[in-house]
């Protein structure tokens, strides 16, 4: 496969998610922003929407940015159903290269910019055609409760003085009703700045900002694993002993999908899943070769197959193994016990795990074969 080509297809954002994103945008946004028939917004759900909820998701994509196994946005849309990412070539190969997870991370801020800027073309279009007047509502809350809350969230624009929350205009919006017109010479019209000041602050600029800097990371990261490799380096690795990385089972955490390539027997399957019973193996037919055999193995997540280690890589395993991204596992046994395989059978099977940039697993305390 010609890397330095998927690497010039790579797309930075799937405008799927972005599309799907604008329009909840749009929806949300325009039933938050019309408010009731009179055009009355209540101040307290924008805050809801515009603040809370984006300071929160920020704070779960930092921290899913951190971990491969937490979730984002844009790997639960994923795993949905809806879109079939795995058949992207340019996906494949940011799989086979460890990078899935941070494009992944990147294209969560993707949907987070459209709903963003779809959010705030729906306020400036209702700015422009209709009356908005803010007002709030609380059982429990006053005026000067609220006002301190409202200068902590305006701090970043503290410079802006007409986008800055006040006090008398927090009253003057506290039960507004149409027959008011103002109050000590305000009226709740006068939120708009502080409001497009929140949406522009907390969810459009920091998800631009890490959009950014993820974009700039996976580019750089694809350059240093993936360099341009010469015919004489292509010709050293197929004569000389692989210098990879084998992974051992035992460090998996998890449940992963295990695909038998070979006829292995019930009973070696049986001694495996007892002997990681910390691992949740999910074991699926000997493969035949048929298409929906093909489409589960492109479609799932992390899978491990299964190889006999004494039988050398054939080119039909290659051509599926360009679908996804996932674990070989070469399998040793005598006398239905399992076994280490030999150290000719496992430079060639990691030699053909790096070939098709997937991971070589080996199993742990085993008796020699």
């Amino acid at each position: 496969m010609d890397h330095s080509q998927n690497k010039q297809t790579y797309k930075s954002i799937y405008w799927p998610f972005a599309l799907v994103a604008a329009l909840m945008g749009i929806i949300l946004s325009w039933g938050v922003l019309s408010g009731d028939e009179y055009g009355r917004v209540n101040l307290l759900y924008m805050l809801m929407l515009y603040f809370f909820v984006p300071v929160l998701m920020i704070i779960i994509t930092l921290l899913g940015f951190i971990s491969s196994h937490s979730h984002n946005s844009a790997k639960i849309l994923i795993q949905s159903g809806l879109f079939k990412l795995r058949k992207l070539e340019y996906f494949r190969y940011l799989q086979k290269q460890h990078l899935s997870h941070i494009w992944l991370v990147q294209q969560s801020q993707v949907i987070a910019l459209a709903f963003a800027l779809s959010s705030i073309l729906v306020f400036l279009f209702l700015l422009l055609f209709t009356d908005m007047t803010f007002i709030w509502r609380s059982t429990i809350l006053t005026p000067e409760h609220l006002h301190p809350v409202l200068e902590v969230v305006s701090l970043p624009w503290s410079f802006i003085a007409v986008a800055q929350p006040d006090l008398e205009l927090l009253r003057a919006s506290q039960h507004f009703r149409l027959e008011q017109t103002a109050v000590n010479g305000v009226t709740p019209s006068q939120w708009w700045p502080f409001v497009l000041a929140v949406q522009v602050t907390y969810s459009l600029l920091p998800r631009l900002l890490m959009f950014t800097i993820l974009g700039m990371r996976i580019k750089r990261s694809a350059s240093a694993i993936d360099p341009v490799v010469s015919n004489e380096d292509v010709v050293s690795r197929q004569t000389t002993k692989p210098a990879g990385h084998i992974l051992p089972l035992e460090s998996l955490n998890g449940i992963f999908p295990i695909l038998r390539w070979d006829a292995i027997p019930d009973t070696i399957l049986n001694q495996l899943r007892k002997s990681y019973s910390q691992l949740g193996l999910e074991v699926c037919d000997v493969w035949q070769g048929t298409q929906e055999q093909s489409n589960a193995l492109a479609d799932s997540d992390m899978p491990i197959i299964l190889v006999k280690a004494w039988e050398p890589p054939m080119g039909e395993l290659s051509d599926q193994l360009q679908n996804n991204n996932g674990y070989i596992l070469p399998l040793m046994w005598r006398d239905n016990n399992l076994g280490t395989i030999n150290d000719i059978n496992r430079d060639e099977w990691l030699r053909f795990a790096e070939s098709n940039h997937w991971q070589l697993l080996e199993l742990g305390d085993t008796t020699d074969v």
